[in-house]
């Protein structure tokens, strides 16, 4: 099959399956998504440079755990996560910096690894994937709250006793202090970036926006 019949083959099994999860039948649903995982990755071996396909793979493993993950199969979800990761991270790292869809996709993919990886009683690399989030986002104060927010859930599924949970409190905590920060705009609401404050025991008073006399909030 040329280069063209395998992306249209693709592009055809992810409709069938997206249809598949409406009808919820998970099981052919996931068959699916395998057999457009294998023509994926025979085009990304005729191409191993096109950063589209190499995306396009990540995406697929993605939707392949989602679905694990729907089914009630943490591990084997956790384990497409780990491919989906990899291949996004590859894209985005072999991608121009002013092209940032790879960026977003890698961030999805690592919340919904992170929210898998809670499911399977495993914080400590839910949190680590978190924080790889906020690495993506230095200067995006909703992405870095939303990040600390998932420190924080995470935090709630470790022990009191483990050392650990102090130091990802801390993480969290710089997170959002950052978030803060970086938020000229105020778009994070005061409240709740308050709420998360008191959580991680962290002495920030986030206040709204004080405009002056005669000025307009941006």
């Amino acid at each position: 099959q040329s280069a063209g019949d395998q992306a249209s083959l693709v592009l055809t099994l992810c409709n069938l399956a997206k249809t598949q999860h409406g009808l919820n039948r998970p099981v052919d649903t996931v068959a699916t998504y395998r057999k457009a995982i294998a023509v994926q990755s025979a085009l990304l071996l005729d191409t191993p440079g096109n950063l589209n396909h190499i995306s396009r793979l990540g995406a697929l493993q993605n939707n392949l755990a989602f679905t694990w993950h729907e089914v009630g199969k943490p591990e084997k979800a956790s384990v497409a996560y780990e491919a989906a990761i990899e291949y996004q991270h590859r894209a985005f790292k072999l991608a121009p910096t002013q092209v940032t869809m790879y960026r977003d996709a890698l961030s999805r993919t690592l919340f919904n690894a992170s929210r898998t990886l809670l499911d399977t009683g495993r914080p400590f690399e839910a949190a680590e994937l978190q924080q790889r989030r906020g690495e993506l986002w230095p200067d995006d104060p909703e992405q870095l709250f939303s990040v600390a927010t998932n420190m924080a859930l995470a935090m709630r599924h470790m022990s009191n006793n483990d050392p650990g949970r102090a130091e990802w409190r801390h993480t969290a905590s710089q997170t959002l202090r950052k978030a803060w920060a970086v938020d000229s705009h105020r778009v994070i609401d005061p409240g709740k970036a308050a709420k998360l404050a008191r959580f991680l025991g962290d002495a920030l008073t986030p206040t709204p926006l004080v405009c002056a006399e005669g000025s307009r909030q941006p």
